[in-house]
């Protein structure tokens, strides 16, 4: 049997180990020290800007276009706003005016003799006053001025037979505006006379209903002749002895469209 005074004992690692000296002042104090870590790098710091933006307004420094002092360089400029200033005054001479929008004719094709209209338009018109296409349905009637649309418009009403429609010109429509808060029964015709002793040329007023059940509204629409007291209407307050207020049309939401045809 092996004895107990043969047991091997491991062998002993010696690791060198530096040992650094703390550093020691005159009186015998011991400075702590600093441990070691990762060296901050200074030049990516957040702070220090990573680019340089050039200066965009570097070229006025050098430039002598605003300096009072030099003579040359205020006459330089104010040529240069002179030729500017009749570039733009050339500019909006040279704009051509709005031109007028003139509405078409339609005819209906049910009983419409083309070679009859034709030469009756040009009898009332001249060659150069207007032209036609025809569709499947109606005949597109476009005179080339005001004065001749009129002129068809009052030879086709006076037609028996013509089957025409037609919009209103922009400039012929009336400035419309809603009346607020006058009890329905109110007679048009004392509204009108009321808004008339205000200056104002009224054409016509009628009462608004409601559009499904029929039922007559606190409303009522005023149609007044384009001039410059138009606008005087909407500084009146009370009228017949009642506060009104008085507002633009709200725009109609739907398709203008045809009530019994759908078109």
């Amino acid at each position: 049997m092996p004895n107990k005074s043969d047991k091997t004992v491991p062998k002993i690692k010696i690791k060198n180990n530096t040992i650094v000296p703390a550093s020691t002042d005159e009186d015998g104090f011991r400075s702590p020290r600093t441990p070691r870590g990762n060296k901050i790098n200074t030049n990516n710091s957040p702070t220090q800007s990573q680019f340089a933006s050039p200066n965009r307004f570097a070229a006025l420094q050098d430039s002598n276009i605003f300096d009072f002092n030099n003579t040359d360089s205020t006459e330089k400029a104010v040529t240069v706003t002179q030729i500017h200033n009749e570039s733009t005054n050339m500019d909006t001479s040279k704009t051509p005016p709005l031109k007028r929008q003139i509405p078409p004719i339609f005819i209906a094709n049910q009983k419409l003799d083309y070679n009859l209209l034709y030469k009756s338009l040009i009898n009332l018109v001249g060659e150069n006053g207007f032209h036609c296409k025809s569709t499947q349905k109606h005949t597109k009637v476009q005179a080339n001025a005001s004065d001749g649309y009129r002129q068809i418009i009052h030879f086709l009403t006076a037609q028996k037979n013509a089957q025409f429609h037609t919009y209103q010109p922009q400039d012929e429509k009336p400035f419309r505006v809603t009346l607020c808060n006058l009890h329905p029964s109110t007679s048009c015709e004392e509204i009108k006379s009321a808004l008339e002793n205000f200056n104002l040329s009224i054409l016509q007023v009628v009462n608004i209903k409601q559009r499904l059940t029929k039922i007559a509204l606190p409303l009522f629409f005023v149609d007044l002749a384009k001039d410059e007291n138009c606008k005087k209407i909407f500084d009146i307050t009370s009228i017949l002895h009642t506060k009104i207020k008085v507002e633009e049309p709200h725009k109609r939401r739907e398709l203008v469209q045809c009530q019994n045809c759908q078109e």
